[in-house]
């Protein structure tokens, strides 16, 4: 006989969202948004929801994977949510989209959050280093990423380089672990370069804030940057880096050339051959068809490192090419490494792409909620707040292994993994003596790890 199940109703506040308390604890302390309420329109009047209020709001949507503006009506008579975020009140969908239009004025230059995401970025432990030649350094990764939004009539949304019609905001991510430093939203036309050298100084300019040494960071940007000015910032700032360049119409066969002349040649699969080589210890004089003078001038603070490879057949049918295929990669960079350590310092840039994953499909922000660029510009501002309050539960997480049932072998939790575990936890909310206490199920497996984490926000 089926196993039937009688439903009923308790009269006990229970709750599935218990993590929400966490993300309170991480934000209700955070100068950078009290210093937002200061800031008023000529329409936000004495009474209504602070800015802080209904930014936190968004906030503990979007860390529940929640964000459409709608879904607040979810937690208007939820007790626990109003209370973890320290909320006057819990605002109407109609009350989050008007406010937010109104903030988006305060918010011209996408920097308004910049003091209240510095003030979160303090409580990380650690944003963890990569390896290049014999510096650790903490990796500084900018990219633009297309949030694709078709047959959409959107403020700003444009044909994109994908050649679909979206957005192309460009973000800045800090260390190994991923923590969003600043983002900025793009029309989906823009170039990546433009605007690349001033979102370049206000990320750095948010790391010194950070007293972080500049000594200590690596920039790591692909060919879209590879712009005098940009790298002229970079020298400015002290820092190190690795930019791809942009070949345009260089010729290849030169480049593949001076690679067998000079190069060391790579291990390589048969029909694949591979050279690795520094354009300084390459003797190239003005006659050279590759001789550039300008960037001649730059030898002097930095390195060109070259990657030549040519393919003479198919990697997975064996066929033989008529002619050669000839693929060159080349970096700009001012660190003292070999040709293979700055390829590989590079390459691990690629991890950005996960990021960006988590973003769009995990917190689900690849469809922005508004129709006005503005409200867009800053809930997107808001999104790397609540990615950022993911990101210290989940390395905080890994950083216990004491505490947890099993052993997590990964370097980095990714979010949605971070909300099945400690944003969507099951307790009970009990007011007992003048407290409010959240009581998890007996045979709550992270009920240990919960506990030990919400203590340290």
């Amino acid at each position: 006989m089926a196993t039937r199940f009688k439903i009923t109703q308790s009269r006990e506040d229970l709750i599935a969202t218990g993590g929400i308390a966490m993300v309170g604890a991480l934000l209700n302390d955070n100068r950078g948004l009290a210093s937002v309420d200061k800031l008023t329109t000529d329409r936000i009047k004495k009474g209504w929801i602070s800015n802080s209020g209904i930014i936190k709001s968004v906030v503990g949507l979007f860390t529940l994977g929640r964000s459409d503006f709608a879904d607040i009506s979810m937690f208007r008579d939820e007790l626990s949510f109003r209370l973890a975020l320290e909320l006057e009140r819990v605002p109407s969908e109609e009350t989050l989209r008007q406010r937010l239009d109104l903030i988006a004025k305060l918010n011209s230059q996408q920097t308004l959050l910049d003091y209240a995401m510095r003030d979160l970025l303090r409580k990380v432990e650690s944003f963890g280093t990569v390896k290049i030649g014999k510096y650790k350094l903490i990796p500084l990764d900018i990219d633009v990423a297309a949030l694709l939004n078709p047959d959409c009539k959107k403020e700003g949304i444009a044909r994109t380089y994908h050649k679909i019609d979206g957005y192309a905001p460009i973000f800045a991510y800090l260390g190994s672990e991923g923590y969003m430093l600043a983002n900025e939203l793009r029309i989906g036309s823009q170039h990546s370069e433009n605007g690349a050298v001033e979102f370049l100084r206000r990320c750095l300019e948010q790391v010194k804030a950070l007293k972080i040494d500049l000594r200590q960071i690596v920039v790591r940007v692909d060919s879209g940057h590879d712009d005098r000015k940009f790298i002229k910032v970079l020298d400015e700032y002290g820092v190190k880096f690795i930019v791809k360049r942009n070949h345009r119409k260089e010729p290849r066969e030169r480049y593949l050339e001076l690679g067998k002349q000079y190069g060391e040649k790579q291990p390589s699969r048969d029909g694949k051959n591979v050279w690795h080589y520094s354009w300084g210890n390459i003797p190239v004089d003005k006659s050279d068809e590759l001789f550039d003078a300008e960037e001649e001038s730059m030898r002097g603070t930095m390195t060109m490192v070259v990657a030549a490879t040519e393919r003479q057949t198919h990697a997975k049918t064996g066929e033989v090419f008529l002619f050669p295929e000839i693929e060159i990669d080349s970096w700009w960079t001012n660190i003292d490494c070999t040709e293979e350590e700055c390829i590989a310092g590079y390459h691990d840039h690629g991890t950005s792409e996960q990021f960006h994953s988590e973003l769009k499909t995990d917190m689900n922000i690849e469809k922005l909620p508004s129709g006005k660029f503005a409200t867009n510009a800053l809930i997107l501002n808001i999104a790397a707040l609540a990615f950022n309050c993911l990101r210290i539960m989940g390395q905080r997480f890994l950083n216990k292994p004491q505490l947890l049932h099993r052993e997590y072998k990964v370097a980095r939790r990714r979010l949605r993994s971070v909300m099945q575990d400690l944003i969507y936890i099951a307790c009970k909310v009990v007011k007992h003596a003048g407290y409010i206490w959240l009581s998890f199920g007996r045979g709550n497996p992270h009920y240990r790890i919960f506990k030990d984490l919400y203590a340290r926000c």
